[in-house]
């Protein structure tokens, strides 16, 4: 099951998204993903840096998100996300993954 399943405010449109937490910024696919069964879903990657965002297909055909890599969530049309409501949640990631290098 996808962790959250999101709907556009402005067409209606339903999304699937799994949503990673990612240290280092990096995630590819590997052997557990092989059997994905969501092929429509979108893999959100959160990290210290940025919120990047990739579909199935591409992380299937062997794409991967990386720190340097510009596959910001805002970007993608469908979702309809404000840049600054994304700058907002960038930041409380920011300060989320910085509480874990104080403890």
């Amino acid at each position: 099951m996808p962790d959250s399943v999101v709907q556009s405010s402005e067409n209606g449109d339903l999304f699937y998204l799994e949503v990673k937490f990612r240290a280092d910024g990096f995630f590819s696919f590997d052997e557990r993903y092989k059997d994905y069964p969501y092929q429509n879903a979108w893999f959100v990657i959160v990290s210290p840096e940025k919120i990047q965002c990739m579909h199935f297909k591409r992380l299937k055909a062997g794409y991967g998100i990386h720190p340097d890599s510009k596959y910001v969530l805002n970007k993608v049309k469908s979702f309809h996300i404000d840049a600054a409501v994304l700058a907002e949640y960038e930041e409380y990631a920011r300060q989320i993954f910085a509480s874990f290098k104080k403890g």
